[in-house]
């Protein structure tokens, strides 16, 4: 019994504790913006100057911090959460996993499949691997106008350029397209009130 209270004071005592979302806290996990790899535990916070004692997990010295070079590793920013995964616009293949958010800078701390250290992108620099935008979602197939054989999969869109990331069948690298310059596998085309007065101009039927 005694052991059944000591575990509920202590969810209560870290519910009462819980660091808001965009805040710095100690005990948190945090990538600070010199940081190519690894991570740093907060260890104290000047709440004087604003100063963050971190101490990485790949060095034996605390470092001091501004709480504008800290990333969070967790929460979500313009709809994009860590832990997701995106396709930023430079990447020609591959994808990369959010590993943190800098809310002052607005930028994401990233690391794709293919390297070994951190990379840093605004949103609007990102293609998000899930979703639908203007009728055509991840995961559809799709003809460029540009493509004389084959096809392409939606694999990612950017919201903000209104761009999809599609992969050929017959390639191995990304293109980018807008939305007029895609043909849906998988659609139908409803005929305009002038189309269906033509036809039946031109067909004579009743």
């Amino acid at each position: 019994m005694k052991s059944i209270i000591a575990i509920s004071m202590l969810l209560l005592a870290q519910a009462a504790y819980s660091c808001p979302e965009g805040q710095v806290c100690s005990g948190q996990v945090v990538i600070p913006d010199n940081y190519t790899r690894g991570f740093a535990e907060v260890i104290a916070i000047n709440t004087s100057t604003d100063v963050i004692t971190v101490k990485g997990n790949l060095s034996r010295d605390f470092h001091r911090y501004p709480m504008s070079q800290l990333a969070l590793t967790e929460g979500c920013l313009d709809r994009i959460c860590v832990d997701n995964k995106v396709i930023p616009d430079s990447y020609t293949k591959g994808y990369a996993d959010v590993k943190a958010i800098n809310y002052h800078s607005n930028r994401f701390v990233v690391k794709g499949n293919f390297s070994n250290e951190y990379h840093r992108y605004r949103s609007d620099k990102m293609a998000k691997t899930r979703g639908c935008l203007r009728g055509i979602c991840v995961g559809d197939k799709v003809f460029p106008d540009s493509y004389s054989r084959g096809y392409a999969e939606v694999r990612a869109i950017n919201h903000d350029s209104r761009k999809y990331v599609v992969k050929g069948n017959l390639s191995d690298k990304y293109h980018r397209y807008e939305k007029r310059e895609l043909a849906l596998m998988e659609a139908c085309h409803d005929y305009s009130d002038d189309e269906r007065h033509g036809r039946h101009r031109r067909g004579g039927r009743p």
